[in-house]
This record gives C-alpha cells, structure tokens and sequence, in this order.
C-alpha cells in the first residue's frame, strides 16, 4: 500500500474533531479463479495493519481501518453515506486492473455517486 497524501502540518494542527476511516477493498473472487485457472494472490491487509499504516501519518487523530471484498467505488459510497462523511480522499488511478489503471474507473464512479466533496490526489 502507499499513502494519497499526508499531512505537511505542524504537529499541533487543529483537528476540528475530524476522524479518519482508513478503507481498503478487496477485489472479489473473478470467474478464472472460480474455474480453477491459477491466478496470482492479492495479500489483503488485516485491519490491524491497515490501522497502523494509516495511525502513522495521522496521530493525533482517531483512526479506524475497515476492510472489505467487494467493488471499490460502491463500498467507498456507501461507506461514506453509512459513516455521514465529510470529505473522501482517494487516489486518481487504482490498481485492480488494466482498465482502471487507464481511467481510474472508481475514481470517477466515486465523483460521480459520492454524498460528499471528493478530494483526489
């Protein structure tokens, strides 16, 4: 994993009671794996080990990682809309597949659907 972005803060930066929901989705099983054609894992991060990755760059805050199999800009809405987000920060391109790579699909069906600003970095 890699961070979008971080903080350039100084330490004692005010938080206006803000949380972070550190989110990591899984792609789900794909048709060759259930046909038996061998396919190269994907680690999947515990959430404990997201957690630590993102408590680094946001200490001070109060962070929850959640993790989930499933199609990436459908759980990053409804995540926003079950959460009350206030703002989304993704990455522009993902790395689930050729297509994405190329135009960022769930970032824009994230744009698109979101309930709130999106910041894309």
């Amino acid at each position: 994993m890699r961070p979008c972005c971080a903080f350039a803060a100084p330490p004692r930066r005010p938080t206006f009671g803000a949380e972070v929901i550190g989110l990591h989705v899984a792609p789900p099983v794909t048709a060759a794996r259930l046909s038996g054609i061998p396919e190269r894992p994907r680690p999947v991060p515990s959430e404990a080990a997201l957690w630590e990755f993102y408590q680094a760059d946001f200490a001070g805050l109060p962070v929850t990682a959640q993790v989930y199999v499933g199609t990436a800009w459908d759980r990053i809405v409804r995540t926003a809309q079950v959460e009350g987000a206030d703002l989304i920060v993704m990455a522009t391109r993902g790395h689930d597949s050729l297509s994405d790579r190329i135009l960022g699909s769930n970032t824009e069906r994230t744009l698109r659907r979101a309930p709130c600003p999106v910041l894309v970095a």
